[in-house]
């Protein structure tokens, strides 16, 4: 039978099977199709005020959406794209793997999902940092420090860029302006004293 988690954790399977299925459909769009999909998703919940339907329709769309981040991870690292985090040059390697698929859904669903280190944490919230933002109320990720969320906005950055969204970062001493744009992203990286405090 399996403990608890491990029972959960099955039960989770079919909405991973339905990810793969979806990215493996998403491989013959080009990427203005794939980014479309994120525009149209944004304007269906412009039209949705009420947060439970909100809710209803973020589960709905949840293996699609997932299954957009995971395509559009691939095409990046498919590409060699390269860019600058922290002032150092990068090159994108990653895509998401089924464990960080259903770390995506546990977190989405307002559960803890513990990782170990080098298990890709900083991935797996790309997965529901993305579905969440399409509702257009922010999405926003607690660091530990200015210098990971700095780090994470960036390097994460590139995914929700290719993907149309906008992203910020809250760091120490900003003027209270540069914190209102910052806010206004899409997702917003940022420490939990500096979201506590504003």
């Amino acid at each position: 039978l399996g403990s608890k988690n491990q029972r959960e954790l099955k039960r989770l399977m079919p909405t991973v099977r339905q990810i793969n299925e979806f990215d493996e459909q998403f491989k013959s769009l080009s990427d203005d199709e794939l980014r479309a999909k994120t525009a149209n998703w944004k304007e269906e919940f412009s039209k949705i005020s009420d947060r439970q339907e909100q809710w209803k329709k973020l589960d709905e769309i949840l293996p699609e959406a997932f299954a957009v981040v995971k395509n559009a991870a691939r095409r990046l690292k498919d590409r060699g794209h390269s860019f600058t985090v922290c002032d150092q040059p990068m090159v994108w390697d990653m895509v998401h793997f089924d464990v960080q698929l259903l770390g995506g859904i546990v977190l989405h669903r307002g559960r803890i999902a513990e990782m170990a280190t080098g298990e890709g944490k900083t991935l797996v919230a790309t997965l529901p940092l993305y579905l969440n933002a399409l509702t257009g109320r922010g999405a926003h990720l607690v660091m530990v420090n200015d210098y990971l969320a700095r780090r994470d906005a960036e390097w994460m950055g590139q995914l929700y860029g290719f993907l149309g969204l906008t992203v910020g970062c809250i760091q120490h001493d900003e003027e209270p302006d540069r914190r209102r744009e910052q806010y206004a992203m899409d997702i917003t990286y940022g420490t939990n004293s500096e979201f506590g405090f504003d």
